[in-house]
This record gives structure tokens, sequence and C-alpha cells, in this order.
């Protein structure tokens, strides 16, 4: 009785069958698009303000339209902006909670009205390259953090005579100037 016949198994399925569960799936399909285009183009409010705090601007970004480059362009076209200004976003910080959105996350995390992020700019500093300046004379200086007080053993604490040999050594090593320099002499 619990036996199935070879008869009981539609191996070809009606073809309103077929379009019924194609519809069904293609209506699943087109509710997600639309959810997803919903979601793209809710407008964000970001505002950028002076040195003393005061709104300057304001603007409502769609979502997908929310990246660095799109709002770095809408903050030179402000009235605001001073051409001899160069400063960059660093991030968004939330009006109400002041959390900060970092500029990977603006797309996912930012809320649509009536939350507002104000922008956070970072002034750009150009750092000269010793390398391309011919009549520099001076030192380099290195940071090392981390460093160990004393040596893998334990019997001996580091000294910067130490950490000066390792440095030199590692040059020595690695730059083939050095290493020029060296078969020279």
């Amino acid at each position: 009785t619990d036996q199935m016949n070879s008869s009981d198994i539609d191996l070809f399925p009606s073809s309103k069958t077929i379009a019924l569960s194609t519809n069904a799936s293609l209506k699943a399909l087109d509710r997600e698009e639309k959810k997803k285009l919903s979601f793209a183009n809710q407008s964000i409010c970001v505002r950028l303000s002076d040195n003393n705090g005061r709104q300057v601007c304001s603007w409502q970004v769609p979502r997908k339209r929310l990246v660095n480059s799109y709002i770095q362009t809408l903050i030179a076209r402000s009235p605001a902006w001073n051409a001899n200004n160069k400063c960059v976003i660093s991030y968004l910080k939330e009006n109400g909670s002041g959390s900060v959105i970092l500029p990977a996350d603006y797309r996912a995390n930012c809320k649509p009205h009536p939350s507002s992020y104000y922008i956070a700019l970072q002034t750009t500093r150009r750092v000269p390259d010793a390398l391309n300046d011919e009549k520099y004379l001076g030192d380099s200086k290195f940071v090392i953090s981390d460093v160990p007080r004393f040596t893998q053993n334990g019997k001996h604490e580091v000294t910067k005579e130490d950490i000066r040999s390792w440095v030199v050594f590692g040059l020595e090593e690695e730059d083939s100037d050095m290493q020029l320099k060296k078969k020279n002499v």
C-alpha cells in the first residue's frame, strides 16, 4: 500500500505547473529587487560645519552615492569651501549619539531621516621627501615600538647600542647601496 507505482511520478509536469512556480519565484525576486532599490535610494542627511561648530551646508545624499569621493565633490562645490583648504573627509559623526562611522561603513550603517551626520575633516599635510632634496644633510630617525627590556635568554638588558647595532646590521644586509659600499671597502 505504501509502494509507489511508476505512474505516480510525474516526470513531465504540465506547462501550467511550471509557469505558476516560475511566476511565483519571479515575483519574489522582483520584491527583493524593489527592497534593494528602496534601500539604495534612501536619503541620508550629511552636514558640513565650520571651525566654530556652526552648520555651513547640508545635503540629502542617496545611500548609493554615500562615498568619500562624492561627498568631497559636494564640499568642493559649497560656498564655504576655500580652494587653498587641503582637507579630506576623515569620518562621519552622527548628530544625536555622536557615534563615528568610517568611510567603509557609510552605506551600511548610516540611518535615513531624522538622523543626520556631520562631516569630520582632516587636514592633509605634505611631508617633503629627503631623497628628492639634493641639499638635505641630516639624520634619519626611527621609532621602534615594543622593544623588549631584556634579551631572549633574559640575562642581559637591551641597551641603545644594541638597538643601534641591530638597525645598522639590517641596513647592511638589505640595502643594495650599503652592500655595494661594503664590497668596495
